[in-house]
């Protein structure tokens, strides 16, 4: 990947700096649902220039994304190109019907709820740091999502199928609850992917961050997709 310069002291986001600086205050004091929302929308026009500039490969157009291909090149974990690791990334979102431009939004969610922002930054003589200081911390969180699907891809058998390498005809499920062989032909794409999961060894902390569950929503489908899979079994 070539080396490019940016004038940094151009804006970290975009859009009005103002009222960007204003949301994030009016979510930091209420945090309502019409405060996130309105964080939300200010953000968008940022947000959008990221999602497209990762969707359509253009790895030159925005500092931010810029810098996060930077560290996807020279990154050993795994290692490869830049531009096969957003290849794969992008691949993985489109087979769990995500966009790019919402997995940003997620992401934007997760730093919130850090609450690391601090008060002084809403001064007017901060306005460009703290623009800066939610670019870098957003710029570490894209980095980090596209690291782990790749880590976790790598490692993913079903991925891989889907993207030209055979799977395995048959698995061998053994939890604490079942121990049987099935037919993976006879599965649907979610009851293989989540077969080929527990039958590679991924962990359930492993498994809610691949399906971008909370606890209690993996342990749910977990649940429901064993009993799914028992019944079918019985069928056959």
């Amino acid at each position: 990947m070539k080396e490019m310069q940016f004038d940094t002291s151009n804006k970290a986001l975009y859009g009005d700096e103002k009222n960007i600086v204003n949301c994030f205050l009016n979510y930091k004091n209420y945090r309502t649902n019409e405060s996130i929302e309105k964080l939300l929308e200010s953000m968008h026009f940022t947000f959008k220039i990221w999602a497209d500039s990762i969707k359509e490969e253009n790895f030159y157009n925005d500092f931010t994304i810029y810098s996060i291909c930077r560290f996807l090149d020279t990154d050993n974990k795994p290692i490869g190109p830049v531009e096969i690791k957003i290849k794969t990334y992008k691949k993985f979102l489109k087979r769990n019907d995500i966009k790019i431009y919402e997995d940003i939004v997620f992401l934007f969610l997760e730093f919130l709820s850090k609450d690391t922002i601090d008060i002084n930054y809403f001064k007017p003589k901060y306005f460009k740091r703290f623009l800066y200081h939610v670019a870098m911390e957003m710029k570490y969180l894209i980095f980090k999502r596209i690291r782990t699907v790749n880590q976790l891809c790598r490692r993913d058998a079903l991925f891989h199928s889907l993207v030209g390498i055979k799977q395995i005809p048959i698995a061998l499920i053994d939890t604490n609850d079942y121990s049987v062989y099935i037919d993976t032909n006879m599965l649907t794409l979610y009851e293989n992917y989540f077969i080929t999961l527990i039958s590679y060894g991924f962990t359930f902390t492993q498994r809610m961050l691949l399906m971008h569950n909370n606890k209690k929503q993996q342990l749910q489908e977990e649940k429901e997709t064993w009993q799914l899979l028992k019944k079918k079994l019985l069928d056959n």
